[in-house]
């Protein structure tokens, strides 16, 4: 049943067939072969992955982050960063990893975030002399963060699979997320260095202006106030949080009349889109990783691993770059709700914090948004750029190679991961 599985699912994948549309292709073949009586469960069993109250908080955050795009709130956010870093030599490529990361901490999505983001700055970078190539990659890196940082849609989906506290991990996210942020922050430095005709600090503001940047961007800082503090307080769950943070962007928006009635409605209809694409992925890999259970290919897999080396940072290396592999092919969502029931069980048998390995699994897996031959974030950027992947590329190792010590931080740093959820008590 299992090979039937694999073998249609990544045929179908090859073949162009979108990934969701593959897994199902994949569970249909491996029921109807092996257990057809079953596949009448197949509708009830879809419906229960996505009867979640948690599952709910998703669309809200995604919602969320199109309202602040759609209402120029991501504008107001990006001046202020460049106020924050601007001045410093390649400081609107330093701006740009701090408006994702400020972007991050009101919108759980790496697609949004990488398109917000790189609406707004690849072009501008390039006005300034930044290479495409490589504008391009740091802003699909920096959208990676956007997930880690709180609030994350993958800290909701982990959450709902290992029954782990959405509040603990969403506060677990912080120090790794800062981590990849100053990773690619280097990243900028050693760019502006090789470039100096680009290094050179070209932002100045006056008072008054740098007055008026913050005062504009207040309301939209206060959004993750809202947000982390309401969970946090206990006030109100990670659901309600997210549909908090949408009525507060759309009375924003309007206050500030950068929203109209019609915006609002554009806005509805792209997030509907965008959230229906994702809940089928969720849906279907429901269907997919109960044939996994059914099989139990986690115990197989678990076993394998700890037969291989009962040393828990060999065994983790391994899943790491087992985790590389399956990024460079599936998209990361698809992946975590699949490979959840997996991997969490490992990851307790090795002795490793849960929150600690949640981040490590995060961050491995978003490795694959940046990376061909899916490499979703690569080819949002490529496409705003008006670049072919292949020139993206070229830039593509030193952001690699960022990835790969934020890896290595969390793997060996876990205060990285659980010292704030320990201080509040999560």
């Amino acid at each position: 049943m299992l090979a039937i599985l694999f073998f249609v699912f990544l045929g179908t994948l090859i073949l162009g067939v979108p990934i969701a549309i593959a897994m199902g292709y994949g569970a249909v073949c491996a029921f109807m072969l092996e257990m057809p009586r079953a596949m009448v469960m197949m509708p009830t069993k879809m419906f229960g992955g996505l009867d979640s109250f948690s599952l709910m908080a998703i669309p809200f955050f995604i919602l969320a982050g199109d309202i602040m795009s759609a209402s120029g709130i991501s504008r107001k956010l990006i001046n202020f960063a460049e106020l924050l870093v601007g001045w410093i030599k390649g400081g609107l490529a330093l701006a740009t990893v701090t408006a994702c990361v400020i972007f991050a901490s009101v919108c759980g999505s790496a697609a949004a975030s990488t398109s917000a983001i790189g609406a707004v700055m690849i072009n501008s970078m390039a006005e300034k002399g930044y290479e495409k190539g490589f504008v391009s990659c740091l802003v699909a890196s920096g959208g990676c963060i956007g997930p880690i940082i709180p609030p994350s849609i993958l800290a909701v989906i982990y959450a709902g699979g290992t029954g782990l506290s959405v509040g603990a991990l969403f506060m677990a996210g912080v120090l790794p997320g800062l981590v990849l942020a100053a990773a690619l922050a280097v990243c900028c430095v050693v760019y502006a260095r090789k470039n100096p005709e680009i290094a050179k600090a070209a932002y100045h503001v006056s008072f008054a202006e740098g007055k008026s940047i913050v005062f504009d961007a207040l309301p939209a800082l206060f959004m993750p106030v809202i947000i982390i503090g309401g969970i946090l307080t206990g006030v109100v769950t990670a659901t309600e949080a997210g549909g908090i943070a949408c009525i507060y962007g759309i009375i924003i928006g309007f206050a500030q009349r950068t929203l109209s009635l019609k915006g609002i409605w554009n806005v509805f209809a792209d997030s509907a889109l965008t959230v229906s694409r994702l809940m089928i992925i969720v849906g279907i890999a429901t269907i997919f990783g109960w044939v996994l259970s059914i099989k139990r290919f986690p115990n197989t897999v678990a076993d394998f691993l700890t037969s291989v080396s009962s040393n828990p940072y060999i065994v983790i290396f391994l899943i790491i770059l087992f985790l590389i592999f399956i990024g460079f092919f599936m998209e990361t969502v698809a992946a975590l709700i699949i490979l959840t029931p997996v991997l969490a069980p490992i990851g307790e048998m090795l002795g490793f914090d849960p929150l600690q390995y949640a981040m490590i699994l995060f961050t491995t897996l978003l490795f694959g948004a940046i990376t061909p031959p899916v490499g979703i974030l690569l080819f949002i950027t490529s496409n705003i750029a008006n670049i072919r992947l292949t020139e993206s590329l070229r830039f593509i190792w030193p952001f690699v190679f960022a990835f790969l010590f934020s890896i290595a931080v969390l793997v060996f740093c876990p205060f990285m991961s659980n010292a704030i959820p320990n201080f509040l008590g999560l």
